[in-house]
């Protein structure tokens, strides 16, 4: 799955760019060798100042009683004053210590956007 981290989505709870879609894998079985490649995508408007852009394989949202399937539970470990990769690092050991079986994989990295946005007319 891909994230859009930033305050002013927060506000609204918007935080995914897609959304987990099942029968769409890359690995053993791989939708993007198929004759014709099955992918979600998403696009949204980068906001004012940092933006962090996570992706995410779905083993991280197998984790106890699926906390991490609350994507403000996502966005709050990432947005709490600390690291990037102490955040990710706390995500996995957080997978390691549930004893989570699937793999996990996280590539996130942050945009700062000096561009004015848009926002709704009063």
């Amino acid at each position: 799955m891909a994230f859009l981290f930033h305050p002013e989505l927060a506000k609204f709870s918007q935080f995914g760019l897609n959304q987990r879609q099942f029968y769409e894998w890359i690995g053993e079985v791989n939708t993007f060798e198929l004759s014709v490649p099955c992918y979600v995508s998403g696009r949204r408007q980068l906001r004012k100042d940092t933006n962090l852009i996570v992706l995410i394989t779905d083993g991280v949202f197998e984790y106890e009683d699926g906390y991490y399937e609350n994507h403000r539970n996502l966005y709050n470990r990432f947005f709490n004053g600390m690291k990037m990769e102490e955040n990710i690092d706390l995500i996995l050991r957080d997978l390691l210590n549930d004893h989570v079986k699937d793999s996990t994989t996280i590539i996130s990295w942050q945009v700062i956007n000096k561009q004015p946005v848009q926002y709704p007319s009063d």
